[in-house]
């Protein structure tokens, strides 16, 4: 059984580094979840999202080494992906882990195998991402790392807009 931890580096990025991420975006992407049979989940996630390229990723990449080192050991590889997710009000993201499982997954040879989250902005309300049974601080600019299999979501905001940078590093697949 697998030890749930998270760990925090709080003001990772500073507010400039926020604003700028945040207006680097030229187009967002409307997001929907799948299930394991292909049929979407409008319900689940309602976000938009959109590819981007983290400031400062060497350095990111060595929080999620210390990381994994402290807490699992677990073999990463250099691949990772990045998203910007903006949650407006009424939209969320629920209970969910960040390791697909599906007809596909099973035929891939690597895998999501830690999550990052940093916060990009604080005008909104609710829209607390909830880490296992842990609410993750909303600090402008904190950077919040866990285990892809850690049960998550992110509370629909009630107020305002929500951004955040999420990050997945991923590793060989080995049965």
């Amino acid at each position: 059984m697998i030890h749930i931890k998270h760990s925090t580096i709080p003001n990772f990025y500073s507010p400039s580094e926020c604003h700028y991420m945040i207006k680097s975006i030229t187009e967002w992407l409307n997001a929907t979840v799948a299930t394991q049979n292909g049929e979407v989940h409008s319900q689940h996630r309602k976000a938009e999202i959109a590819k981007a390229e983290p400031l400062r990723a060497g350095e990111i990449f060595e929080h999620i080494q210390d990381y994994n080192y402290s807490n699992y050991n677990i073999h990463l590889n250099t691949k990772y992906k990045c998203t910007i997710n903006k949650y407006e009000e009424g939209q969320g993201f629920g209970r969910h882990q960040d390791i697909v499982v599906n007809e596909t997954s099973l035929k891939a040879t690597e895998a999501r195998k830690i999550s990052c989250a940093i916060q990009l902005n604080t005008e909104y309300e609710g829209g607390e991402l909830i880490i296992g049974k842990t609410t993750a601080s909303k600090g402008l600019g904190d950077l919040h790392i866990f285990h892809s299999i850690t049960p998550h979501e992110v509370a629909k905001v009630t107020r305002g807009t929500r951004y955040s940078l999420n990050i997945f590093a991923y590793g060989e697949i080995k049965f």
